[in-house]
């Protein structure tokens, strides 16, 4: 996917915040990618949501405190520990544990985030197409037969109060235009796209969200503009 000639949606997010960093990583290439211990608890948290409950956690094996390091990720000690995990295994930290079992549990306990689990017709599949005369590609986390939906991390404790910010700091309303798009070419039925958020900060809030029509208005001009 990422090998795709196609503009994704992160490209047009990162060439909005900074065209030079977009020169660098997408044209010279000579910036390396993004890494962090929020976005690997991220990539756990969207492992979960595209395997499910029944095959994820049979899978998980939880890290000894030996190989972590204070801050609960994984150390260079870990390295022969992981080496010799069965293909398949998930390692996780013990801290990463304890977060994500009590966070998963409260998206479960949101109706409308367990409703979208539950009725998945497909999970982390891929869209080509063309979007007013310029070539796009997006990977989608999931999709019912009625909507396409995105799992969301955020620091934000109260949800329904914050979240808003932090659609359009990180560019969440240009991503729903764009997916909606894609939607579209793909034969879904014209949809406003859900969120589902849930909070990394304790009780770990979990909530539905779908952007107003006028703010995805105005990410469906900001990526218009970009791609051209």
């Amino acid at each position: 996917y990422h090998g795709w000639e196609e503009v994704s949606c992160s490209q047009l997010k990162q060439l909005n915040e900074s065209p030079l960093s977009f020169f660098y990583r997408h044209v010279e290439k000579s910036q390396a990618q993004k890494s962090s211990p929020s976005l690997t608890y991220g990539s756990l948290l969207h492992e979960w949501a595209e395997l499910g409950s029944d095959e994820f956690w049979p899978r998980v094996i939880i890290a000894p405190d030996r190989v972590c390091t204070a801050t609960g990720s994984f150390g260079a000690k870990a390295k022969p520990w992981l080496d010799e995990l069965d293909d398949g295994a998930i390692p996780i930290s013990p801290s990463d544990y304890k977060q994500l079992r009590m966070q998963t549990h409260q998206i479960y306990a949101n109706s409308a985030a367990r409703n979208l689990l539950v009725n998945a017709v497909d999970r982390e599949f891929n869209i080509q197409w063309i979007w007013n005369g310029h070539k796009c590609r997006c990977r989608v986390d999931g999709a019912t037969r009625q909507v396409f939906y995105d799992l969301k991390t955020t620091r934000d404790a109260r949800i329904l109060k914050d979240f808003g910010r932090s659609a359009i700091k990180f560019g969440y309303h240009m991503q729903a235009a764009m997916y909606g798009a894609a939607a579209i070419a793909a034969g879904w039925p014209d949809h406003r796209m859900e969120f589902i958020v849930t909070s990394t900060t304790w009780p770990h809030e979990c909530e539905v969200v779908r952007l107003p029509k006028h703010v995805m208005e105005e990410g469906r001009v900001t990526c218009l503009r970009l791609l051209a």
